[in-house]
């Protein structure tokens, strides 16, 4: 990989930031452009160069903003995203069904065949339009300018534009997670969202929390969720995948069965083939008070599946062109997000006391 370059930070640039820089912004960026050492030989001569120059800045800037991923933001990760709402509806609207009816043996020429039907409860959520802000002030452009000039390998930082992205997926973080009310967006751990809550048994210790408990009776617990599911739906669903907190994860694999060198990670994982995916999520635990208010560790059993549930993204996060203000360029961001779309929730399973 290339080493970064400040005379020529990027391969292109946005013609639209280009054309917005030296329109909207092109008393600011005129000053800041100026030669700080007159009579020196620059590198960039000419009016138009001060819109390239910063405008290929900002390339370099945005795409570091864009390719940024924040893994503790387990929800970004977890859910299959459909981006199939368009990014101008203002709400969407959608069923959760579970399946009713049976079928039966019937003879010729028949007229009272058995309806089997799709039983479906709807839901509206609204679109929510979620935005923050970065910039640079023209002072911090001039010194951007001057490196260039004097050859110093420094350009306008990134890191501005990495926490609006954070700060933006944080929020769609917990849009995932926790939904929102008054929005009527639903989220995985929300109240309305239909998926049903399996109660652990308590072991032979006498507690149900899995540091209680033996690895036989863990991976008795998980196959009780499986069969609970099957059981609810007669055979219909087959969830395979499971979530835990990060910490549960890492005690789970740190501790050992007595007599042996094998891990109780292992040996439930060995012993419940159903689930494909092992997966951790921060948000699940019990010390998380931002997304988990229950003071319990919880575990997530889930199909892996957008036909089942999904994260809506009208719109994506976006970086527009930048803008004069009071002596800065301000660029916004902006995105539209829907939460968690849950059309079958007897496909998963929320477990409360890990």
């Amino acid at each position: 990989m290339s080493k970064f370059n400040p005379f020529d930070p990027a391969n292109g640039y946005s013609e639209e930031d280009r054309v917005a820089l030296e329109t909207k912004c092109a008393s600011l960026i005129n000053r800041a452009y100026q030669n700080p050492f007159p009579g020196a030989s620059l590198r960039h001569d000419g009016a138009d160069n001060a819109g390239i120059f910063f405008a290929k800045q900002l390339a370099h800037i945005k795409t570091k903003a864009y390719d940024k991923e924040f893994p503790e933001l387990s929800g970004l990760k977890l859910f299959p995203q459909t981006s199939d709402t368009d990014e101008g509806a203002s709400y969407i609207e959608y069923y959760s069904y579970e399946p009713v009816g049976f079928a039966a043996i019937i003879a010729n020429y028949a007229s009272d065949l058995p309806r089997v039907d799709v039983k479906g409860t709807p839901h509206r959520a609204e679109i929510v339009n979620i935005g923050d802000s970065y910039g640079y002030n023209v002072q911090e452009l001039r010194a951007c300018r001057r490196n260039a000039v004097l050859g110093i390998m420094k350009s306008l930082d990134a890191v501005r534009a990495e926490a609006a992205r954070r700060v933006y997926d944080v929020k769609v973080n917990h849009l995932i997670w926790n939904g929102d009310e008054k929005a009527k967006i639903v989220g995985v751990l929300s109240s309305d969202n239909n998926i049903p809550v399996y109660t652990l048994q308590n072991g032979a210790g006498g507690k149900a929390d899995w540091a209680s408990k033996t690895a036989d009776e863990i991976a008795a617990d998980i196959a009780g969720i499986l069969n609970y599911i099957d059981t609810l739906t007669q055979s219909v669903e087959h969830p395979d995948s499971w979530v835990m907190p990060n910490d549960l994860y890492t005690a789970l694999n740190l501790r050992r069965i007595d007599g042996t060198g094998e891990s109780v990670l292992s040996y439930i994982k060995e012993h419940t083939p159903q689930i494909k995916n092992w997966e951790t999520a921060g948000e699940l635990s019990k010390s998380n008070k931002d997304y988990n208010t229950t003071g319990k560790n919880i575990g997530l059993l889930y199909t892996k599946d957008a036909d089942k549930m999904y994260h809506d993204v009208p719109m994506a996060f976006l970086q527009h062109a930048p803008q004069d203000r009071n002596l800065e360029i301000v660029i916004n961001c902006e995105g539209r997000d829907a939460g968690m779309v849950i059309p079958y929730p007897l496909s998963a399973c929320l477990v409360y006391g890990l």
